[in-house]
């Protein structure tokens, strides 16, 4: 039985019918073990070495060499992408500085990159990191889609108002106040911690404020001037693009980090990946 089942069968149609009408379908993506040279050109991959166009110049910040991180082969992804949010062509990559970045400063700009390399895709060469480095132990990819719900914080990118957002809150049996958390528990026991578009698996708090206020260069939290206040109503603007949970595979980045790349909806539907943020947390 999934989520929207499940909270119909206890009696909470509210919460049910707000997440049903949010819900964004979602690619998982299944990464096993392969050695780099059983990996062919332009296939999505996770670590190892990336395809770029031949001119391509790796990406540094302060100095040093960001990490490759994954690439997708969009036209391989067509039959997943449900609802047609990522381009159909090209080869989408990503590349991350090591544990001195975490998206939570303006200051970190530069140091997270999504490219959207439109040559053709057998017009890719392979790329080797420079010295430096850190690596990923390569992955081939199998995927699946999925819808996936705003559960668990991710309300806020959804832009219900306050009325809305509290009769969500008080649709449950007063004297089984935890029903809700329990009927999450076991449809999201299964989900998978790498995808791309979706939902974000939140761990200490929505990422979509940390996007905003720190793309904006605000990092002094509450956010007591009305200004920042203001500017905070545009975490609602940001969805995920990009989640991978890296359960200990990059020396230095500790065994608990996930990497969320986010991206402001209206860039998505351009296909412009210039302004993606990377918010960097622990489990």
């Amino acid at each position: 039985m999934d989520l929207i089942e499940s909270l119909t069968e206890a009696g909470m149609h509210f919460r049910a019918s707000i997440l049903d009408r949010y819900k964004l379908n979602s690619i998982f993506i299944e990464a096993q073990p392969a050695a780099e040279v059983d990996l062919g050109l332009a296939k999505s991959r996770i670590g190892g070495c990336p395809d770029a166009p031949k001119n391509f110049k790796w990406p540094r910040h302060r100095g040093k060499p960001l990490s490759f991180i994954a690439q997708f082969n969009l036209q391989a992804l067509l039959e997943h992408d449900k609802d047609h949010r990522l381009p159909g062509e090209g080869m989408l990559s990503f590349f991350c500085a090591g544990d001195d970045v975490s998206g939570h400063d303006n200051d970190d700009k530069g140091g997270f990159k999504a490219y959207h390399f439109k040559e053709p895709i057998l017009s890719l060469e392979r790329k080797v990191a420079p010295e430096k480095a850190f690596a990923l132990p390569p992955s081939k990819l199998k995927f699946s889609s999925e819808y996936c719900y705003p559960i668990r914080g991710n309300l806020e990118s959804c832009g219900l108002d306050d009325a809305v957002e509290e009769r969500y809150d008080n649709d449950s049996d007063p004297d089984n106040p935890f029903e809700y958390l329990d009927i999450l528990s076991k449809c999201a026991s299964n989900r998978k911690n790498i995808r791309l578009l979706g939902y974000p698996d939140l761990i200490q708090g929505g990422i979509f404020e940390s996007c905003q206020m720190g793309a904006n260069g605000i990092i002094d939290k509450p956010y007591s001037d009305p200004k920042h206040k203001k500017m905070l109503e545009g975490r609602k603007d940001w969805t995920l693009l990009f989640q991978l949970d890296l359960n200990g595979s990059i020396p230095g980045w500790g065994a608990s980090v996930v990497l969320y790349f986010a991206i402001k909806k209206k860039d998505l539907a351009k296909g412009d990946f210039d302004e993606v943020w990377l918010v960097k947390d622990c489990r």
